[in-house]
């Protein structure tokens, strides 16, 4: 199977794995941001970003080092597995104390106080989780991460549906769904371990602690850096403003989270084989990244115009009330943060394959520095707009950055007027169809599909592109595997 095939199949996969993640929890916070308001969903949607904070400290990097250890030696898997094993436990059982003491001290009612003590418990099991999908994706077995992705978030789809439907959406229920699902995860990867490892060890091994946890390190740092870089406004839009405007700011993050799914396949992917590549060939590597990079900018392009088109009837179409109007000026900022997002997400993809990962703990340190200091001084006053236009600026200076430190491969052999001119044409087709459509919403949409994604796909790729991306085969048979 050459490169890009295997790719291919990642891709569909990782789409798969990523589309299950998100999709289900998107249909959760849509359900509660909806019928039980901006409140309600404050509170529930802050214990869950912490959750996902603090289980950046529980994996601490050591899920990707443990991918890319395997991708590169997989003689020694069981070795490498056992000597991580026990650290991530470690930093796990270390997270929970970390959250369960901020939420003691943090929480100014009982209600967050218990959904924080739940969501603890969805971090511990979500992290271990994730430690065996890491091993996976080392052996590139993505179907076995489908898998997994598809087994716990179906599970927390019905248990949180009957919650819904039966019990009325206790909002404590719904969070004990996330825990059990993830258990559910838990055991069905321990399951399919026995395929890739079947003579897996559990045994306490730490014959290089201090070299494990030096390369953990930098790894830790990016995961922790990037990650917290982009959730950080919405821990201190909780600190600084009530529950009902953190509602109302994550009931728009959380629409971007659909198309999000793009850069996420891209880097679930493509990160072993483009490491692999970096080491055999350059050549190859360049090729690949080229093509990738490329469909990431046409897909997220027309996605990003019909949000900044269409804010007011995408808000009241999803939400349904007016809670949330003032949602819609927060709507048109996130569409060009979801544009700017998506492609330095893949520069930084690029950066972690090259070996250029200090690069990236360097420039999330100097966003989430200073986010900080623009939120601490805008936020008081100017609330959610303030939050998203600090993200905004945080995106801009990400982009810049990985941008100059990819310049040589970037300008060299990827960047091209071709660029340019589908970002012009976006930009013209935005603003025509936000002043002059406003009233024909799905005539609308598919006429910048037609023209962005249709028409362009002829313009944009050469005719050799054209032909490899139509070429795609997928194997549907991994859930008999």
């Amino acid at each position: 199977m050459s490169e890009l095939s295997s790719v291919k199949n990642n891709s569909f996969f990782s789409f798969l794995s990523i589309s299950f993640r998100y999709i289900p929890n998107i249909a959760v916070f849509w359900i509660l941001a909806r019928f039980w308001g901006p409140d309600i969903f404050g509170k529930f949607s802050y214990a869950h970003t912490l959750a996902n904070t603090f289980l950046l400290i529980a994996d601490f990097g050591f899920d990707l080092l443990l991918t890319t250890e395997i991708a590169r030696d997989r003689k020694n898997a069981v070795t490498i597995f056992r000597e991580y094993f026990w650290i991530k436990m470690t930093l796990a059982a270390a997270a929970l104390i970390g959250m369960f003491l901020f939420v003691y001290l943090k929480s100014g009612n009982i209600e967050s106080l218990l959904l924080g003590f739940i969501f603890g418990f969805y971090m511990v099991f979500n992290t271990i989780s994730n430690f065996y999908v890491a091993m996976f994706k080392g052996f590139e077995k993505l179907s076995y991460d489908a898998r997994v992705s598809i087994a716990t978030n179906l599970f927390l789809l019905i248990s949180a549906g009957t919650v819904f439907v039966l019990l009325h959406g206790n909002i404590y229920l719904i969070a004990l769904s996330y825990v059990f699902s993830r258990i559910v995860g838990f055991l069905f990867s321990l399951r399919l371990t026995r395929n890739v490892m079947p003579d897996i060890s559990y045994r306490i091994l730490f014959t290089d602690f201090r070299g494990a946890m030096r390369k953990a390190l930098l790894y830790g740092l990016l995961i922790l850096s990037i990650s917290l870089l982009y959730q950080l406004d919405t821990i201190l839009l909780g600190l600084f403003k009530s529950d009902r405007e953190v509602g109302v700011y994550n009931a728009v993050k959380n629409l971007l989270l659909v198309p999000y799914i793009i850069p996420g396949v891209a880097y679930s992917a493509l990160l072993p084989t483009l490491a692999r590549l970096f080491k055999e060939s350059r050549e190859s590597w360049i090729a690949m990244n080229k093509i990738f990079f490329k469909i990431i900018y046409w897909i997220t392009l027309p996605i990003a115009v019909i949000f900044f088109a269409y804010p007011k009837q995408i808000i009241y179409f999803v939400y349904s009330s007016k809670n949330y109007s003032s949602a819609i000026p927060l709507l048109g900022i996130f569409s060009v943060v979801l544009f700017i997002r998506c492609i330095s997400d893949y520069m930084g993809v690029m950066l972690i394959t090259s070996n250029k990962q200090k690069i990236q703990v360097y420039t999330a340190f100097s966003g989430i520095f200073l986010s900080i200091i623009l939120n601490i001084f805008i936020v008081p006053k100017y609330g959610i707009y303030g939050a998203a236009f600090v993200l905004l600026i945080i995106n801009i200076f990400v982009l810049f950055v990985y941008m100059y430190n990819n310049f040589e491969v970037f300008y060299g052999h990827i960047i091209n007027n071709r660029y340019l001119l589908l970002l012009l044409a976006g930009v013209i087709i935005a603003l025509l169809v936000h002043i002059n459509m406003q009233n024909i919403f799905f005539l609308g949409i598919l006429v910048v599909f037609v023209l962005l994604v249709g028409v362009s796909f002829m313009l944009f790729f050469s005719s050799e592109e054209r032909s490899r991306i139509l070429e795609w085969k997928v194997n549907f048979n991994f859930i008999r595997k």
